[in-house]
């Protein structure tokens, strides 16, 4: 019996012990989960505080893409609220136009359960903006592997696509630009072009493909390489080299060619290389007609003397050559223009626009060869030039031969041209053409700003009564007059056009009513009224006027002329020397006047 309690004794002993130890074990538990549980908070703090200061929005999203938790810096971002977007899902965002796109690309992604980075989308800001977003992201797996979700980050990228869109169209308007140049342009680095526009191609006679393999050096004749060589050493020394040089090349069809190029002194970055950009023009004409001048001349001087154009050496802004062409265009002697500045012969309004061409020029810069300008005369008087001027040398300097054609006469044969495309031979007035493009600008202002205006055509009565009884001659000059008694009665702002025969239109813009077109067209009836003499003939005359206002009696062009002329042909058969304003019924009485006929 003592054996059994002893036994039983040592059997709690030991369950006690054991118990202790579990208790032990338990209450470490309890302490290190409790570590684990003040590390976890402090590690979602550091999220928290991480995500909600950070210029990146940090966003989650569950199994099927609604968010479940966005940072405070989407609001800056999107517009919206952190607790707006927790009922929306990440797709809702995008841009309409490539929602199911970019939707279907993300859910393949959610697929796979990987991470992706730099996924560029175009989504949508609450005031209906669009917002252009780098998204990167992680999947969010639970225990057993499943995918739960994803976490990531947003960054604004709008800016930077504002920027790249807007390099892209600068970079295309440049490739434009050097593509279509009349001036060979390129780009080299490490002795071998990286670029080449088309007229280099010209220049050369190479492709572009055979351009971009040789070394630019291999085309220059062996003696002028040295020029390119020393400006390259110099280059690399530091020392400043000249913008402005000239080589001779061998085409490919084996021509000798003298090109003269520039190229600028800093260089550039091209397809991450530092390189040169340079132009170049073809001058072998140049340099043959210098070489010419320097073999004879007597010869030059014939041939410059005696030119049709006016001929001048420039050098450091003074006249070092003028030919008799050019000093009688300027209207004094060659001895008065030498030695003299070039702009004292310039009109003052164009001084700035020749010198900025000459600056630009001598920088390098791609500039129009031949452009125009205005001179003027020892007396006062303009005329109008065209120049063309080119670098050559001069004395052992550089110096601008300019070449200036006189086109003072074509510039009016071009006005005269103007005039009569727009303008009644006979009377000087305005034609058809003229008043519709008027009458058209006075109707977008009138329609802008809510006026009114009134137009009306006249018609001389039996005009032709006087052609047939005095000649075409005295109605030709009968026209003149009664055009220029209308001038005078008229405002300078209204227009007085011919329309053909003895037909006039009159605009008149602004009216405030309706009485006031009224007035205008009983004023033109007394002017017209009143006899005109012609060859000692004094001829009464009268006129009858049809008007239409704008923009009851029409509101474009077509209809308002339509009814005038009805309105005219009214106060015509209505006995003459009278004025009748277009009414819809009048329309309808022409109607039937025509069917019965």
């Amino acid at each position: 019996m003592h054996f059994i309690k002893d036994k039983l004794k040592d059997q709690l002993i030991k369950e006690k012990e054991k118990l202790l130890h579990r208790i032990s074990e338990l209450e470490k538990l309890e302490v290190k989960c409790r570590q684990t549980e003040e590390k976890l908070r402090k590690t979602e703090k550091r999220f928290r505080d991480i995500a909600e200061n950070t210029l990146e929005w940090i966003w989650e999203v569950d199994i099927n893409g609604k968010y479940t938790y966005a940072s405070p810096i989407v609001e800056k971002i999107l517009g919206y609220k952190p607790s707006e977007l927790l009922n929306k899902h990440f797709y809702d965002l995008f841009y309409p136009e490539n929602r199911e796109e970019l939707k279907k690309k993300a859910f393949e992604v959610f697929a796979k359960k990987q991470p992706f980075r730099e996924f560029v989308n175009l989504n949508v800001h609450k005031n209906g903006k669009p917002v252009w977003l780098l998204t990167s992201g992680v999947p969010i797996l639970n225990e057993k592997g499943n995918l739960v979700g994803y976490r990531g980050a947003d960054i604004d990228i709008t800016e930077r696509k504002k920027t790249e869109e807007a390099f892209r169209e600068s970079k295309e308007r440049y490739r434009i630009f050097t593509e279509e140049a009349m001036v060979g342009v390129y780009i080299y680095s490490e002795k071998r072009y990286l670029f080449v526009n088309k007229a280099m191609q010209d220049i050369t006679g190479y492709s572009r493909d055979e351009l971009l393999k040789i070394n630019p050096l291999e085309i220059v004749i062996a003696e002028d390489r040295s020029i390119i060589e020393k400006r390259q050493e110099a280059r690399k020394r530091g020392q400043k080299v000249p913008i402005e040089y000239t080589v001779r090349i061998r085409r490919k069809n084996g021509e000798l060619a003298f090109i003269m190029t520039r190229v600028h002194p800093k260089p550039i970055l091209y397809e991450n290389k530092e390189a040169y950009l340079g132009h170049c023009t073809d001058t072998t004409e140049s340099k043959r007609a210098e070489q010419a001048l320097q073999e004879s001349e007597e010869k030059y001087r014939n041939l410059v003397e005696r030119a049709n154009d006016g001929i001048l050496i420039i050098q450091d802004g003074i006249v070092k050559y003028v030919n008799p062409r050019l000093a009688e265009m300027a209207g004094c002697s060659v001895d008065e223009l030498i030695g003299k500045n070039f702009t004292d012969y310039v009109h003052p309004a164009e001084i700035s626009n020749i010198l900025d061409h000459y600056q630009r020029r001598m920088e390098g810069k791609n500039v129009e060869p031949i452009y125009e300008t205005v001179l003027k005369r020892k007396d006062g008087s303009d005329a109008f030039a065209e120049i063309n001027a080119g670098s050559i040398s001069y004395q052992g300097k550089i110096a601008d031969l300019v070449f200036i054609r006189d086109i003072t006469k074509r510039k009016q044969q071009e006005e005269t041209i103007k005039q009569l495309a727009y303008h009644d031979a006979l009377t000087g007035l305005p034609n058809r053409t003229l008043f519709n493009d008027r009458l058209n600008d006075a109707l977008k202002h009138a329609h802008r700003y809510k006026r009114k205006l009134a137009v009306m055509l006249l018609d001389l009565d039996r005009f032709k009564d006087i052609n047939d009884s005095l000649g075409h001659t005295v109605g030709d000059r009968l026209l003149k007059k009664v055009g220029n008694r209308l001038r005078k009665h008229l405002r300078k702002s209204d227009t007085i056009a011919r329309m053909g025969g003895d037909e006039f239109l009159v605009l008149v813009k602004e009216i405030k009513c309706d009485k006031d077109a009224e007035k205008v067209s009983q004023k033109i009836l007394k002017a017209i009224r009143y006899p005109f003499t012609v060859d000692s003939h004094k001829l009464p005359v009268t006129t009858s006027i049809g008007t239409v206002i704008y923009p009851s009696d029409g509101k474009n062009i077509n209809t308002l002329m339509k009814n005038v002329d009805i309105a005219m042909y009214h106060a015509k058969n209505e006995g003459r020397n009278n004025c009748q304003r277009y009414t819809p019924s009048l329309s309808i009485k022409r109607r039937k006047r025509l069917e019965k006929i």
